[in-house]
């Protein structure tokens, strides 16, 4: 009998789920503001050195940052020809984190080039998708840019409104996730120094950020100040109530003694594969549509 148990043991062990050594590999892509530039050590207070810590030892956060990058392929700096994109291609990350459009607002891109930041979005997402088709892409709208950056008194305002407007556009049309970097720095201009830049506790709010995104973990049920018991309200209107939850959690609203409930889920894989190949058909039909 007890020749038995290391046969046994060795049974047990091979059914383990192989995921269960193999972590979650997270890429990280964009432009300096994802390499950490003005930081005192990158390798530790970069926005992805701070979602590793975050996430823990089940995750691996490859920070694929290039300084100066523009997503458009006809911009003064390509990210798709830099060896970033190469060594990003080469992680084939599980899941990737796409911060790119600060640099594309300079003079030199936008005014030539800004009808083809959509297009080459969807290239830079269709090539993660190659690499690894079953990667789930996060596309971050635009981090802030303060009052004292040149840029800002370039008058490129419109241009980044533009930008943030078009990376919306291109979260519905690929399926990809869209989280947002500009609200966590947005009053909080002391956090960048040079007005573009964040400094490491700017750094970290957009790892949590990031973080938020991954795991769907918001903290809880919050709500803003202003809705408060014996609060009033406009009869006859239609009133948008707004907070965060933690992704799938059920909210029960109580208004004048009426009950509403909702539940909002996190789609599987499965699901979301689905959606996405749906969406790109629907992609492929809108351009065949406009094709003259």
């Amino acid at each position: 009998m007890r020749s038995l148990i290391p046969g046994i043991i060795l049974i047990m062990l091979s059914w383990l789920p192989s995921s269960a050594s193999k972590p979650v590999r997270v890429a990280c892509i964009g432009n300096s503001i994802t390499y950490g530039y003005l930081l005192d050590d990158p390798a530790t207070q970069s926005y992805p050195s701070r979602l590793q810590e975050l996430l823990g030892e089940n995750y691996e956060v490859g920070n694929f940052g290039r300084s100066g990058a523009t997503l458009l392929r006809r911009g003064h700096r390509p990210y798709l020809d830099q060896p970033e994109f190469r060594q990003a291609m080469e992680f084939r990350g599980d899941i990737a984190i796409i911060h790119l459009g600060v640099n594309d607002t300079d003079p030199r891109d936008w005014p030539e080039y800004g009808d083809q930041f959509e297009r080459d979005y969807m290239t830079l997402i269709d090539s993660l998708r190659e690499a690894n088709p079953k990667v789930r892409v996060i596309i971050a709208n635009l981090t802030p840019l303060g009052a004292q950056h040149y840029r800002f008194r370039s008058g490129t305002r419109q241009w980044r409104d533009e930008a943030r407007e078009a990376i919306v556009r291109v979260a519905e049309l690929t399926g990809a996730e869209l989280i947002d970097f500009d609200t966590p720095l947005r009053h909080r201009q002391d956090l960048m120094p040079d007005g573009i830049h964040p400094d490491a506790e700017g750094a970290a709010l957009l790892a949590r950020t990031a973080y938020q995104g991954i795991t769907g973990d918001y903290g809880g049920l919050s709500m803003p100040a202003i809705y408060q018991s014996g609060m009033v309200m406009q009869r006859d209107r239609y009133l948008p109530i707004r907070g965060t939850a933690n992704a799938g959690s059920r909210i029960r609203l109580s208004i004048a003694g009426r009950h509403h409930r909702q539940q909002r889920k996190m789609a599987d894989h499965d699901s979301a594969t689905e959606r996405r190949k749906a969406l790109r058909n629907d992609r492929q039909r809108r351009l065949d549509d406009t094709t003259v």
